[in-house]
């Protein structure tokens, strides 16, 4: 029988590297499927329209519910645009954190790296750490160093 000899610290780049596949095949997952889940102003308006259309000619819809029903309209997508602001806070908060801070973290072959983040680019739905000429991903960090030299662990 042959016995195999495996690190710790190997086992632990494994974990590590599977975590953030993970974590990123939940998260595309998650934006796929909120696309095909949620209402938004486009099947509310559908919804409204052909409530119109089938109405009974002789028992028309009251003016004072139409009115509710356009104000709730209203509301869906001032709510949407409020996400969409806050989702961008978020994201700024997040670049406000890291920026200028030194980072320890697991590339995507396992390996652990480390070095100062020098700028953030945004994406449409996450940003991205520029450390020492590659693009780092918020899941992908070990280790944040505050500037006094303190190591916060995620």
């Amino acid at each position: 029988m042959m016995m195999m000899s495996v690190s710790a610290s190997s086992l632990q780049s494994q974990l590590n590297l599977m975590k953030t596949q993970t974590n990123e095949t939940n998260f595309q997952k998650a934006q796929q499927t909120k696309g095909k889940t949620a209402m938004g102003k486009d099947s509310f308006m559908q919804l409204m329209l052909a409530q119109l259309a089938n109405q009974n000619p002789l028992e028309p819809v009251d003016s004072t519910q139409q009115l509710a029903q356009q104000a709730q309209f209203t509301q869906v997508e001032e709510l949407q645009k409020l996400n969409t602001a806050l989702t961008k806070n978020s994201q700024a908060s997040d670049a406000a954190l890291y920026s200028g801070k030194k980072i320890e973290y697991t590339d995507s072959n396992g390996q652990k790296k480390a070095g100062l983040v020098d700028s953030i680019s945004f994406g449409a739905n996450s940003i991205g750490l520029n450390v020492n000429g590659n693009v780092v991903t918020p899941s992908q960090i070990t280790k944040l160093y505050a500037n006094s030299g303190q190591t916060v662990t995620q």
